[in-house]
């Protein structure tokens, strides 16, 4: 077959099987897949152009945040497409959409879900995912996907092998973390995973929230789990671990994703800004070093005045 006989499907299918050989998640696979069949249905018969590229775009009726998904989704399967030489070269730009803030629960709520109401296998699986969450803010993802042989207690460390971003990474386990673990561990029979789904075998991400669902649910929490991570990440911030660190805990490809949190402890950032008081230290501090009590209340008087 040549590349005048294939069809668009053709193109999709060897770009979707690149992007596999390069490592890309099952998850990631199929929405790339879902939105680019989106705009090949849109465009039909027709060329694939940097125009049918914007009208595609403008005519979804979905959030911003959702549009540069999608557009982000096509202008990777256009570049590619311009590398193998089925389309002319040209650029293609991102529709601008401001980054949502992220759902952050209370601390009531994290107080309220880490009360366990059974003596269940269910109930204690999902109050251990919460407390790894609270000590790691490690993604769903990565959680269904952690195998017994992963966790060290001995050493204390946790190894994630399949986080987003492809990277081992290598947790140290909390005092308060290794309690709940080495208890959940020596409590159940667990077989390869160390959060399996009820009939031992692995547990699905999708599972993993539906179970959170039923279990928030009764302790009236109403944010997703998701929202569990954000949490830690904010508390993180405000103890003092620098975006670097947190960064590398929350394996986020780009410092910018992680600025985010930081940006959101603006009462925190309130209290840093003022110990670099450079008016204080250069104006005000001097003056009360030379001046005494009485000079200074003096001063301080006649200016209110």
């Amino acid at each position: 077959m040549t590349k005048k006989d294939k069809t668009y499907e053709d193109w999709l299918s060897e770009f979707l099987s690149e992007k596999e050989g390069q490592g890309l998640s099952k998850a990631s696979l199929k929405g790339n897949e879902f939105s680019i069949m989106k705009y090949l249905k849109f465009l039909g018969n027709d060329l694939m152009t940097k125009s049918s590229y914007y009208e595609f775009i403008n005519s979804l009726d979905c959030a911003p945040t959702s549009k540069q998904h999608y557009a982000r989704d096509i202008r990777c399967f256009f570049y590619w497409c311009q590398r193998e030489g089925y389309i002319p070269e040209f650029k293609v730009s991102l529709p601008k959409a401001q980054e949502p803030t992220p759902r952050i629960i209370s601390d009531e709520d994290a107080k309220a879900l880490l009360f366990k109401q059974e003596d269940t296998f269910s109930e204690d699986r999902m109050y251990t995912i919460i407390c790894l969450i609270f000590a790691t803010g490690l993604r769903c993802r990565s959680i269904v996907n952690i195998k017994v042989s992963d966790l060290n207690l001995k050493e204390r460390t946790l190894t994630i092998r399949q986080a987003k971003n492809k990277r081992l990474l290598v947790l140290p386990i909390t005092e308060s973390l290794y309690k709940v673990l080495n208890k959940y561990t020596r409590s159940w029979d667990l077989g390869e995973w160390l959060f399996p789904a009820d009939n031992g075998e692995q547990l699905k991400s999708s599972g993993l929230q539906t179970c959170y669902k039923r279990y928030a649910k009764k302790r009236g929490v109403p944010y997703g789990i998701h929202s569990l991570r954000h949490y830690y990440a904010t508390e993180a911030v405000r103890h003092g671990m620098t975006p670097f660190a947190l960064q590398r805990v929350l394996g986020h490809s780009d410092l910018s994703v992680t600025m985010r949190y930081v940006n959101l402890v603006n009462g925190d950032l309130a209290n840093e800004m003022g110990k670099v008081d450079l008016i204080w230290r250069f104006t005000m501090k001097n003056l009360c070093i030379s001046l005494s009590f009485g000079d200074l209340l003096k001063r301080m008087l006649s200016h209110s005045l």
